[in-house]
């Protein structure tokens, strides 16, 4: 059933709070997605809605990106049959699950539940994947406008093998168009998409041809030098930092091996120099 744009206008209202608390993160680093896998609305609908919101939270943040999708769940199909907003800092988005009854096989939670086992590939599968991929990046090329595949994923229900040849047929289209990507998700062991141990996630404990399809990096990243110093006594590590953003919420984390991290303390900052007092 089609939802109607005064139903939807609510959905507004919300991410207009959602910008007034937010809207203070610096816009270097942080994006705002106006609506999550929107569906039982008409493209016409939907259009209108999400125009109302991109024009409402511009008044609290006009310098943020912003990540807009299209109706059926952000398919790539309705993303390629629809018209840009009228908004020059904006990402498109699309979730990719296709064979719908392959990448969510076996789960609890799906309509009917526990869809039986199904292999990868099977008739048309790699070239339904490629004419999708095509067709996004030809939407995106006509329109001059950057598109990021927001999820794709594959059940652990599935049988391996074919999981593997799932996630190297969806990352050998990413690659052919040099696409950004993000995968649902990284650590359900069960009834989900995982593929790395949710209570280690270090290189042995991520499936390798995810690792390789993904060209997943495990390499510490450098640390971003905000002006802090680090102090050391007998009994306590002193750390003093210069922030030049106002109302940051800092997490100070420890590691020994820069895989596994424990947090320590988490505190809010305003501009100025504040010390942390951390026990060893």
């Amino acid at each position: 059933r089609d939802r109607s744009p005064s139903r939807g206008l609510g959905d507004v209202y919300k991410r207009q709070q959602i910008v007034q608390r937010y809207g203070h993160l610096p816009a270097t680093s942080t994006l705002f997605e106006i609506l999550n896998e929107p569906h039982a609305i008409s493209k016409n609908n939907l259009h209108y809605v999400q125009q109302a919101i991109i024009d409402t939270i511009r008044l609290y943040v006009p310098d943020h990106t912003l990540v807009v999708g299209a109706n059926s769940y952000n398919s790539g199909a309705a993303l390629s049959a629809s018209n840009p907003y009228d908004d020059n800092n904006i990402i498109y988005t699309f979730h990719s699950y296709e064979p719908y009854f392959f990448t969510h096989q076996g789960m609890s939670w799906t309509s009917p539940p526990f869809f039986p086992p199904m292999s990868f590939p099977q008739g048309n599968d790699m070239a339904n994947i490629a004419a999708l991929f095509s067709t996004v990046n030809a939407w995106s090329e006509l329109f001059d406008v950057p598109v990021w595949m927001g999820e794709f994923g594959v059940g652990n229900s599935a049988a391996l093998t074919s999981r593997c040849n799932y996630v190297e047929a969806i990352m050998d289209q990413v690659d052919l168009y040099d696409m950004p990507f993000a995968y649902w998700d990284v650590f359900s062991v069960t009834d989900g998409f995982g593929f790395a141990d949710p209570n280690n996630l270090v290189p042995s404990s991520v499936i390798p041809c995810f690792e390789e399809a993904m060209h997943l990096n495990f390499s510490p990243l450098s640390i971003l030098d905000f002006g802090s110093s680090i102090d050391c006594t007998k009994d306590q590590v002193t750390l003093t930092w210069q922030l030049e953003e106002q109302a940051a919420l800092l997490e100070i984390q420890s590691s020994i091996d820069a895989y596994s991290w424990k947090t320590i303390q988490t505190v809010s900052s305003y501009n100025g120099r504040m010390k942390l007092d951390v026990p060893l």
